[in-house]
């Protein structure tokens, strides 16, 4: 695909999606500096791409560049403010920046977008557990949630459902 792609951009400079799909492919072969050049050109051209800011945030988030994560997925929101999918990812970037309860914030607006998501409700759960004091109880309702929508059971996590349980 990548040398489909490559072609393409060369035949159509000015296609946003060709650089779009050639970032995603570099993203995908582990070449996060080609990916990255190659989603900026694509927004040179359009930046109303909303999975360009996505991939973007990604790579960001892989490079350990935080800032520069949480800038492309905030973008990426904006753009598309229906796809919960970016909500999530930006919840792991900033929780892995120390903002729990942003992160909480995050996750919570990605059922809200989209209440069948088993990842942002599993998330959740585990970031409810988390705070000081746990809420056990809003863990409890999207673990279960989680599993209800498809998501892997997790022993631990049940663990410490039944611990709470026996200590009420």
């Amino acid at each position: 695909a990548r040398e489909l792609y490559l072609q393409l951009v060369r035949e159509a400079p000015g296609n946003a999606l060709g650089y779009a799909n050639l970032g995603v492919a570099e993203h995908q072969l582990g070449n996060l500096l080609a990916a990255s050049g190659n989603l900026r050109k694509s927004l040179e051209i359009n930046p109303s791409i909303a999975q360009n800011w996505q991939t973007l945030g990604i790579i960001h988030y892989e490079r350990e560049e935080l800032e520069l994560a949480i800038s492309s997925l905030t973008r990426a929101i904006h753009e598309d403010p229906s796809d919960a999918r970016s909500r999530l990812y930006l919840a792991a970037v900033v929780r892995s920046y120390g903002w729990l309860e942003a992160s909480i914030t995050e996750l919570e607006r990605a059922v809200e977008t989209d209440p069948q998501f088993a990842d942002a409700h599993y998330n959740l759960a585990v970031s409810y557990l988390e705070v000081k004091p746990p809420k056990v109880e809003l863990a409890r309702r999207h673990y279960y949630s989680a599993i209800d929508l498809g998501a892997e059971s997790s022993p631990e996590i049940e663990a410490i459902f039944r611990s709470t349980d026996q200590n009420d």
